[in-house]
């Protein structure tokens, strides 16, 4: 009598007892602390997404443990994984940082939008940790966007829209821009928290294809405003 097959199907029974035995639950609640509600974020300004995750129970969540999240800034029906770096235990709670995030509004007056956050052991349910009570899961705060442009919104468009390219991204010393689809008049380079730190005219001779050099520049995140003959285009680069 062969026994091979017997064997595998205990084996697979056991592991269905396990993985079911360490299933735990945990019954969470999420609280969106930043962006606060009421709060401003200036033009270009740099910011976390901050949430509470408390606990109630009845089990632990540990370190290592996986839950999954979403925020305006990802596509509604997709989720991003977080691992715990630190315990829940039952009846706590953390403060964790999802995500930074970049106020780059291309409008042109103040947006009063709903900022929100939901966490998740897991958007299917399986796994080691269930949360039999989602109604917890979500919160949001109405939080005011300051606008990176001025003028008129009519004047405003997207640098994708008008193929601009710009490279190396990230880059060390030098970029190169390219706008096939528009002539560029004039640029400037503002730093994550708004602030304009070059401003130049762009020779009428290379108004589609010219270089800027980044090499006195920070490490860091910088926007590339760019006065066309099609409206104004902001972009982003990372000087290394």
């Amino acid at each position: 009598m062969n026994f091979k097959p017997l064997l595998f199907i205990a084996f697979l029974m056991t592991g269905f007892v396990t993985a079911n035995a360490q299933q735990r639950n945990c019954e969470l609640a999420v609280t969106l602390l930043s962006p606060a509600e009421g709060a401003t974020i200036p033009a270009y300004a740099q910011y976390n997404l901050t949430v509470r995750i408390v606990n109630n129970g009845p089990n632990d969540l540990i370190v290592g443990d996986t839950l999954w999240y979403n925020t305006p800034t990802i596509p509604l029906f997709s989720y991003n994984i977080l691992i715990l770096q630190q315990p829940i235990v039952s009846g706590n709670s953390a403060d964790i940082v999802l995500e930074t995030d970049v106020n780059n509004n291309t409008n042109t007056e103040d947006q009063t939008v709903t900022y929100y956050a939901t966490v998740l052991p897991r958007p299917d349910t399986l796994g080691a940790v269930r949360d039999g009570n989602l109604a917890n899961n979500t919160d949001a705060n109405n939080v005011i966007i300051k606008p990176c442009e001025t003028g008129t919104a009519v004047n405003n468009v997207n640098a994708k829209d008008l193929n601009i390219n710009i490279y190396p991204n990230p880059a060390i010393d030098m970029i190169q821009v390219k706008s096939p689809s528009a002539s560029v008049k004039q640029v400037m380079i503002a730093d994550i928290s708004g602030r304009m730190i070059f401003s130049d005219n762009v020779a009428s001779n290379k108004k589609n294809t010219f270089e800027l050099n980044i090499a006195p520049l920070h490490s860091g995140m910088y926007f590339l405003k760019m006065e066309t003959d099609k409206g104004t285009a902001t972009t982003k680069f990372i000087k290394q």
